[in-house]
């Protein structure tokens, strides 16, 4: 009876990590692109470490949601991740600028409340 239960739940578990190793090499650069793009297209990029997938590659994306795959070494490659970089902690700041600070709102009527 065990045996009967054991196969499904076997298979299962093989099929499981199958689709997790497959769905892993699916997002995985197998080559690099040697075309550059212009920086104003990136806004956002991931490095890809060897290990799992093939190469080491720094997945660029663009404004339309391409991915293109490049070689990291590259000196363009290099500035457009501290341009996106960059882009990124303006943003963040100005988002802190923008939100409102609850503390503040505490102080403040703290403050009324003592005068």
């Amino acid at each position: 009876m065990s045996s009967t239960i054991g196969f499904p739940f076997c298979l299962v578990l093989v099929l499981l990590c199958y689709n997790a190793a497959t769905s892993v090499r699916l997002n995985c650069c197998l080559r690099t692109s040697k075309s550059s793009i212009p920086i104003k297209r990136v806004v956002d990029y991931r490095v890809q470490q060897p290990g799992i997938c093939p190469i080491e590659a720094v997945i660029l994306v663009t404004v339309k949601g391409k991915r293109i795959c490049c070689d990291p070494n590259t000196e363009w490659i290099k500035k457009t991740m501290r341009k996106v970089d960059q882009k990124k902690l303006r943003k963040q700041n100005s988002d802190l600028k923008a939100s409102p600070n609850p503390n503040n709102n505490i102080n403040q009527r703290k403050r009324r409340r003592q005068n």
